[in-house]
């Protein structure tokens, strides 16, 4: 969800303040830069979007502050979904970038599961 968006605006999804508890939310971030897919997904899973909102905040905290001395230092990511060639070219930023969203929304979705009921979770 992270790195696979089109259509970039100024300042990226993890810092508009949506509740994501409504479909508008969904709507309003396909103007603000998801594409098609993307609003389907955060309809269709709009009870997990709230979550995923914050792993893509904490996305970019720890990545910043990793690399924050570095000549990359995550700062292309405040833009998405317009993704600059760096994370678009199959670069060590971009396996970067999916391994820790991919680390945040499986740890978001733990944390999810072992302190809320939600039908979302299996056991």
């Amino acid at each position: 969800m992270l790195t696979d968006c089109k259509n970039g605006y100024e300042k990226g999804i993890a810092q508009h303040r949506y509740t994501w508890l409504r479909p508008i939310d969904c709507h309003r971030a396909r103007r603000d830069g998801f594409d098609v897919v993307h609003s389907r997904l955060c309809r269709r899973f709009l009870d997990l979007m709230p979550y995923i909102h914050q792993a893509t905040k904490d996305v970019l905290s720890t990545c910043t502050s990793v690399l924050s001395l570095q000549r990359w230092n995550c700062s292309s990511l405040y833009y998405l979904p317009n993704l600059p060639t760096e994370l678009r070219a199959g670069t060590s930023e971009q396996g970067y970038v999916e391994a820790l969203s991919a680390a945040a929304i499986t740890h978001a979705m733990a944390r999810l599961c072992s302190t809320q009921h939600s039908p979302r979770c299996g056991c």
